[in-house]
């Protein structure tokens, strides 16, 4: 399997290479993924070039690639796609897989932001 990744910023080449399939059919499988994540990107080139260093440490690492549900929801969360998430990234999602009353919510989304990801948010999990 091989797909043309966006191009660096550089203007450099980047090509996603996997092989060792059992079959044609897991191949195209494998290559529609990678394709439907990049997808989710849209024109945003950052998110895109995000999405294309977060397939080409997947396939680094001999992992699986990684659920569209969960890169989709990492998008619209705007929070990092590679590397190992910050408290801020975590406190992110956690808020918003809350399901208590609005005000509850409010009042904790109101101190995290302001009281714990300035001073606590860059650090790693």
């Amino acid at each position: 399997m091989q797909l043309e990744l966006p191009r660096r910023r550089n203007g450099g080449r980047r090509q996603l290479r996997r092989g060792g399939f059992g079959s044609r059919s897991e191949a195209t499988e494998t290559l529609d993924h990678a394709r439907d994540l990049l997808t989710l990107a849209g024109h945003d080139q950052a998110r895109r070039d995000d999405v294309a260093e977060l397939l080409l440490a997947t396939i680094r690492a001999g992992q699986p690639l990684p659920d569209i549900e969960d890169v989709r929801r990492r998008i619209r969360a705007d929070l990092s796609l590679t590397g190992i998430p910050t408290l801020a990234d975590y406190l992110t999602e956690w808020l918003a897989g809350l399901t208590v009353e609005a005000n509850t919510i409010t009042g904790y989304e109101s101190h995290i932001r302001v009281h714990i990801i300035p001073h606590l948010g860059h650090l790693p999990i």
